[in-house]
């Protein structure tokens, strides 16, 4: 049987999915199968509602419940360990910006490369209405004779 982290890296959807899983599992002290406890399952659900947003824990739990579900026959999980890794979204709430708060955000001065790139994806994402993902993955060839695609 391959590892627990082995398995996640199988399974999972993607390597975005597969490595959020492992973090948070990390995180509290879960690095091998014979520690997916009810306790550690309880302890892993409360970091996740502390650390991230409701629906960002509710993606990350769900993917460990497929992947876990995969599993199910070659590990012997606690009873009941479905309803613990099972957690509630909120629904979102849009928040928008005027063009007079995104041009002042712009004059923000950034300290650091990072925030530098972190302010440049937010800006092409509110100019565009490009999603940040996307807007990460802009590169100068995307731009030809002033024109922006992807």
């Amino acid at each position: 049987m391959k590892t627990l982290y082995e398995s996640i890296d199988k399974a999972a959807s993607n390597k975005g999915q597969a490595a959020s899983v492992k973090k948070h599992l990390a995180a509290v002290g879960i690095n091998d199968w014979n520690e997916l406890t009810k306790s550690n399952l309880y302890e892993l659900r409360d970091h996740l509602n502390e650390s991230v947003a409701p629906n960002t824990a509710k993606t990350i739990l769900a993917s460990l419940k497929s992947i876990l579900h995969r599993y199910e026959e070659e590990v012997e999980l606690p009873r009941g360990w479905e309803i613990i890794v099972t957690a509630r979204g909120e629904k979102p709430q849009k928040t928008y910006l005027t063009r007079k708060e995104i041009e002042q955000f712009a004059g923000v001065e950034t300290r650091g490369e990072v925030e530098r790139y972190v302010k440049a994806c937010f800006l092409v994402s509110c100019w565009t209405g490009m999603r940040v993902s996307d807007a990460k993955r802009i590169t100068p060839e995307n731009i030809k004779d002033g024109t922006l695609s992807y």
